[in-house]
């Protein structure tokens, strides 16, 4: 009996310590809100295309994906169109032309067909960061499953009820898979940065 109240006290503790985490990145981490929604993460997207419409390659590769049914790219252009036009800036050639197809009905709704990963990314990404946290503050491996200590993907995966995002053990694990090779290790104690 004596064995096992250990690890429910460095549980609760690494536990507590995630739920916090999260929530600071919950609260704190986001432009247009939490970095947990796909609102934020489909923001964060289009800061890179806003750079493509620099150049004419880019908005011209920017008006090939828009015409394809990709959301993001149609948001960049459309904002920027509407900006021009309320300045009345001459549009550029490429714009121009894309501007002409969408009035006359040319151009496909947003539908993209491909990966929604675009939607998840800065949550992924926070997923990531919580899993290093808690590894690097508790000595945990990210992965793993142990009768005596817990993974930290798997503390994450229960801490993320703070948040009321249900994923379970494997989901994180595979995002950890994905994007784990990211984030900070070996630097010690790197996530008492984010603590206030």
């Amino acid at each position: 009996m004596l064995m096992s109240l250990p690890a429910t006290i460095d549980h609760a503790e690494q536990l507590i310590f995630a739920r916090d985490f999260i929530m600071q990145l919950h609260t704190k981490g986001g432009e247009v809100g939490s970095p947990f929604k796909a609102a934020e993460s489909c923001h964060f997207v289009r800061k890179p295309l806003q750079l493509a419409l620099q150049t004419a390659d880019g908005r011209m590769w920017l008006t090939d994906m828009a015409r394809l049914g990709e959301p993001e790219s149609q948001a960049v252009l459309r904002d920027l169109i509407l900006e021009m036009k309320s300045r009345h800036v001459e549009l550029p050639a490429e714009l121009a032309h894309y501007d002409m197809q969408l009035t006359r009905g040319d151009i496909a709704p947003a539908k993209w067909g491909g990966p929604k990963q675009k939607n998840e990314l800065t949550r992924n990404i926070c997923i990531s960061m919580t899993v290093a946290a808690v590894a690097d503050r508790f000595g945990l491996r990210p992965t793993g499953r142990s009768a005596r200590r817990r993974s930290a993907c798997a503390i994450v995966a229960e801490a993320l009820d703070a948040i009321h995002m249900k994923l379970g053990y494997e989901a994180v694990k595979s995002i950890w898979k994905v994007y784990g090779h990211n984030m900070p290790r070996g630097a010690p104690f790197w996530a008492w940065a984010f603590r206030e």
